[in-house]
């Protein structure tokens, strides 16, 4: 038989686990309720990017007039062998907005096709036939010939381990 203690002891503890989920809600609520007064801090007095002025700005022939329309090939004004290069082939190999989608279109299929094995192949395979076995098989003692049917699902996938 328990001592009367620890029965006593066994209720306060159900009392107490009771409560628990109620003193963490209201906790949570008080804490979203006073929390802490956020101001966010005043956003810089500059007009510029940079605090000190660019000196090799003014010494080239690029001016920063917003004025000015950019030109039809905005990349000749930076001067980049590479880029020009790197542009001028992307433009010679799609020559139009439709070749540029049926090229995004192939892309996106090659991805579908490669993403698909990731998933279960399964198949479903029916067959039928006709055996006859001979004295070979049984010895003296002769089946009929005989016809069979076979139906089955089949599941395969392959695991990615790395």
């Amino acid at each position: 038989m328990l001592p009367l203690n620890s029965l006593a002891g066994s209720h306060r503890w159900r009392s107490l686990r009771a409560l628990l989920p109620c003193a963490l809600l209201i906790a949570g609520v008080v804490g979203c309720v006073a929390g802490p007064d956020f101001v966010a801090p005043p956003a810089p007095a500059t007009a510029d990017y940079t605090a000190d002025p660019l000196p090799n700005l003014a010494n080239s022939d690029t001016t920063l007039d917003s004025a000015l329309t950019a030109p039809a090939q905005w990349w000749d004004p930076l001067n980049s062998p590479r880029l020009d290069s790197t542009i001028r082939a992307a433009l010679a190999a799609n020559r139009s907005l439709d070749a540029a989608r049926s090229t995004l279109a192939e892309a996106q299929a090659f991805s579908a096709a490669s993403e698909a094995g990731r998933y279960p192949h399964v198949e479903l395979d029916a067959g039928a036939g006709r055996q006859k076995y001979g004295a070979a098989f049984l010895g003296p003692e002769r089946l009929p010939p005989f016809t069979y049917f076979s139906v089955g699902p089949a599941v395969s996938y392959s695991f990615d381990f790395a």
